[in-house]
Formats: structure tokens, C-alpha cells, sequence
């Protein structure tokens, strides 16, 4: 039986939720709404750059602020921004002070409900990379440049991470390691080496890559102290880039990995914000062996391309990626950015469904679903990972889109959901899905829309006081118009199927959105 596991962000409780909800209770109230259902697992971040507990190795996130009798908080004689970090560092501060350690609670109440309950450790956290005098920075990175992976690119998020080549960059993350083994009792430790994905120079990631298989090599000692220290097993996770030829260039010995059986979960996921509609979960598992457990991670958000909105997932975008990967030999589906609060995915009960059925195929491919075109967001090493979409379509030959379904599809009523400019004058189509014409009708009752774009030009506009979402909701509107087409039946099988396009006049037009639902 395939299941599910959960990644709570370090910060997610204690931004979401008022003051009167951090306490005990409040706190077991958030681990029991993850406990449930099909999930067999929940992962608590504890850390970003900086500890998000009174850590004597890094910086607790609240070091230096200061806090006023009107609540208000400063940090370095600036007012903190946005709200959700006032409370963030308000919060965590008002409960370590009161006792209460809040992943301490969660992690025994998770275990209580007889799920694993894990720390997940950010290896290289660059939120903020722009602001130097950010308070989620800590002074070991702050006052140590020399220490980066680019000492001249000082705009980009990759550019400013730690160079693990330097050997007091690996000492460093060691005694973090070590400090929480000591403080959290859990039944494994993940290393999150996707927020954020660059670790060495560029140019360097295959010469250097020793040292990061090195550290690694400390970690499993490390971890295996502990676990005789606790008197019980303690499993390490890793969550690396979703292709695997990504992970080898960016500096992940895959095969000694393997060979040293250097982690027990290899979770294979996007970078933010979209999910990899196209991991080769097939190729993993053939690196990895069968005794590395592999995880299917999903995020939240839907994106077709660098330059298209930000659309938040819904239940039906995720259960479609879910049943992708259960298809695909996923041994469990990881959510991350899919939690309870603000940063989540803002619908409860949508959230519990999800937790409900998303983890093994009797259930999953039950259900409505939508699967919808995205792409590969961890290609800072430029490797060909170019996005399916946009894609011109001609009069000249049928264009193609691969679109993974599942299983579960026999009998069920399919179609296919294309978008396009809105000013490209709907010309005729011929649209086959492996080979067989598929006859256009009336598109579903919604539209694909979504707000600005989240490309490093446009961030860099936005107002850094306000929150992603009130800046999302500043920005223009973008819809896409829809046309739908029906599968006959019987066409669609399991697994892959090819979308063919063909405009049948002498006009070129523009596929910016695509997917096919099971209804």
C-alpha cells in the first residue's frame, strides 16, 4: 500500500494563526489534522537560514528583533514586513519563553497517532537572498561571503547559498545537525537539499560532488550515534531534484548513494512552486534499487512556464499528479507547501479529502481528476529542460503533447482542455489523443486564470511589505481561453498518451495551457 507524507513549514503555524492558538493544545490541534487518513508520515521543518528554536549553533530567528509595547516589531531600526513574519517571530519567541517547544509537542502527538514523525533540516535556505539585512539571515552566512557559491552574483537565489566545498560550510551544518539529534527525538531526519537546489560553484558541481557525498557519509555517523543514544532506528530522507540527471549535476553521487546505502528515502521533487508533471519515476527506481524507499513530491502550486501565473493547485491538479506517480511506482506522494493555514493550500476540507484518498490507487483513481501540463523548475545548471508549453501548432504537422494519466482510466468519461491567447480567433483544429479525433464541445464551467507572474523580473517590482498573496492579488489578471474536446471511448489508456495539434488552415496559433480530465 502506497501513503502519503507531509512537510509543515517551519513557520506555517505560527504565521497562520492568532495568538490565543499558541499554546499546547493548539499545537496538537495542527499535528492531529495531518495525522489522518492515509498519511503514514509528517515531516516538521525547524529551521530556514536561521534556527526557528533557541539554537546555540545558528541564529534563533527573533535574535535581534525588538519587540514594542503597541506589538509592533524592529529589526536593525526598521519596521519588520510583512505581517506574517511579525508573527512568526512574535510567536515562536512568546512560546519558547512560555516552554513550549512547538515541534517538541508535534512530533510526540504525530507519534502518538502511530504516524512517523520527522525534522526535516533546510540545507541551503536562500529566502531573501536580495535583502543582506534580512532577519531570516544568519551572521555565519551574513559576515561570511567568502564562504557562497558566488561571491559576485549578488542578486540571485542559487548564486548566494553556501559553496559546500569549504570545509567550515560542511563543519557548520554538521554541529546544526548534531544540535537538533540532541534536542528532537523523532524517527528520522531529513536533509532537504531542494529549498534550495545549488550547492556548489558553477562549474564545480561534478569535481566537487565528492564533498557533498562526503558529508553525507558524516550525516548516516551522525544519525547512527543518535539512534543508539535513543535506542531506536532513525531513518534519513533526502529531497533532491525531480530528474536524475539533475541531481548528478548538481552534485548528487547517485550511484554511492545507493551503493552506501547513504539515505532510506530518496524523496524526487520540483523546486517551488509547481509540481514536475514529468519525473522518470521509472529511471529512479532503476538507479536506486529497491531498497531505497522513493517519494513522489508534489507542490502546490500550477505553473506551465517561467512566465506564466501562479495558480494554487486544487484537490482535482492534485490527485491527478498523484495518480501519475502511484501509476509511475512511487512508494509514497510527499506533499509540500500542502498545509493546514496561510501558506497552504487554503481549502480544509480539500486538504482532508486529499489526505483521504491521495495515497494508494483504490482510492486515488476513484476520483475526478485533472492532469494538467507543467514543468521542471531545477534547471539552474541549464540543462535541457525546456517547459512543453507555450508550443505554436501549424497547418504544416501534427505538434505533440505527452500527458501521463495513471491508471484506472477503463470506462471512465475523459476530455481534453486546451487554452490559448484570447485573440487568436478560435481557428479549426484537428485534435487526436493517439491517433483518434476527438470532437470539440462546450468546455467545462470555469477558466483557467491566474494572477501576474512570479518570474524574477516581476518579484522584483512587487512590494517586499506585503505578503505573496497580496501582491498576486495586485497584479493584472491573466485568462486564458479555454476549448475542450472529447476522448472517445476506449482511447485513452493508461500511462502516456499523445496529444496531437493541427490547425486546418494556413494560420499558426498558440497552445499556452493543457491537460486531460477524467470526469
Amino acid at each position: 500500500m502506497t501513503t502519503i507524507c507531509l512537510n509543515e513549514d517551519s513557520n506555517n503555524f505560527v504565521c497562520s494563526f492568532p495568538t490565543s492558538e499558541m499554546t499546547v493544545e493548539g499545537l496538537k490541534k495542527q499535528a492531529q489534522a495531518y495525522a489522518t487518513g492515509q498519511v503514514s508520515r509528517v515531516l516538521f521543518n525547524v529551521n530556514a537560514q536561521r534556527a526557528c528554536f533557541p539554537s546555540t549553533t545558528m541564529e534563533p530567528i527573533w535574535k535581534g528583533a525588538v519587540f514594542h509595547e503597541d506589538g509592533t516589531v524592529t529589526y536593525e531600526g526598521k519596521p519588520l514586513a510583512p505581517d506574517s513574519m511579525v508573527s512568526t517571530v512574535k510567536h515562536l519567541k512568546l512560546m519558547f519563553d512560555q516552554g513550549i517547544d512547538p515541534y517538541a509537542i508535534c512530533l510526540e502527538e504525530t507519534r502518538r497517532l502511530k504516524r512517523e514523525a520527522w525534522v526535516s533540516i533546510r540545507m541551503n535556505d536562500m529566502h531573501a537572498a536580495r535583502d543582506e539585512n534580512s532577519i531570516m539571515h544568519d551572521s555565519f552566512w551574513r559576515y561570511h561571503r567568502e564562504f557562497r557559491i558566488s561571491t559576485y552574483d549578488i542578486t540571485s537565489w542559487p548564486g548566494q547559498g553556501y559553496d559546500y566545498a569549504h570545509p567550515e560550510v560542511r563543519e557548520y551544518q554538521l554541529a546544526v545537525l548534531q544540535e537538533i539529534l540532541e534536542r528532537y527525538d523523532s524517527d528520522g531526519v531529513e536533509l532537504d537539499w531542494s529549498r534550495f537546489t545549488q550547492h556548489l560553484r558553477a562549474g564545480f558541481e561534478l569535481l566537487d560532488a565528492h564533498f557533498l557525498t562526503d558529508f553525507m557519509r558524516k550525516v548516516k555517523a551522525l544519525i547512527g550515534e543518535a539512534a543508539r543514544r535513543r535506542g531506536h532506528p532513525i531513518r534519513i530522507g533526502v529531497r533532491l531534484p525531480s530528474r536524475p540527471e539533475l541531481a548528478r549535476r548538481h552534485g548528487f553521487e547517485l550511484g554511492v548513494l545507493r551503493d552506501e546505502h547513504l539515505a532510506d528515502v530518496v524523496v524526487v521533487t520540483n523546486f517551488f512552486p509547481n509540481t514536475d508533471h514529468d519525473m522518470p519515476m521509472e529511471l529512479w527506481r532503476e538507479i536506486l534499487g529497491k531498497e531505497i524507499e522513493l517519494d513522489a513530491g508534489l507542490e502546490l502550486g500550477l505553473r506551465t512556464n517561467n512566465h506564466s501565473p501562479f495558480m494554487l493547485g486544487t484537490l482535482e491538479t492534485s490527485l491527478g499528479y498523484a495518480c501519475e506517480y502511484l501509476h509511475r511506482g512511487a512508494d509514497a506522494i510527499y506533499l509540500f507547501n500542502f498545509m493546514r493555514g496561510l501558506t497552504g493550500i487554503q481549502d480544509d476540507a480539500a486538504l482532508q479529502q486529499l489526505l483521504s484518498v491521495a495515497g494508494d490507487t483504490q482510492t486515488a483513481y476513484s476520483m475526478k481528476r485533472r492532469h494538467v501540463v507543467s514543468y521542471c523548475t531545477t534547471n539552474y545548471v541549464t540543462i535541457d529542460t525546456k517547459a512543453v508549453l507555450p508550443l505554436d501548432i501549424d497547418d504544416y504537422s501534427y505538434a505533440q503533447i505527452r500527458i501521463h494519466v495513471g491508471g484506472g482510466t477503463a470506462g471512465r468519461n475523459a476530455t481534453i482542455l486546451l487554452g490559448f491567447q484570447e485573440n487568436d480567433g478560435k481557428p479549426p483544429l484537428d485534435i487526436r489523443l493517439n491517433g483518434v479525433p476527438c470532437e470539440e464541445t462546450e468546455p467545462p464551467p470555469r477558466v483557467v486564470r491566474g494572477k501576474g507572474t512570479l518570474d524574477m523580473e516581476t518579484m522584483s517590482r512587487t512590494d517586499k511589505t506585503a505578503s505573496l498573496q497580496d501582491n498576486l492579488l495586485a497584479m493584472p489578471d491573466y485568462v486564458v481561453a479555454c476549448r475542450c474536446f472529447q476522448i472517445p471511448a476506449g482511447v485513452l489508456h493508461d500511462g502516456e498518451n499523445a496529444i496531437q495539434l493541427l490547425v486546418k488552415k494556413a494560420q499558426t496559433t498558440k497552445v499556452i495551457w493543457a491537460e486531460i480530465d477524467l470526469l
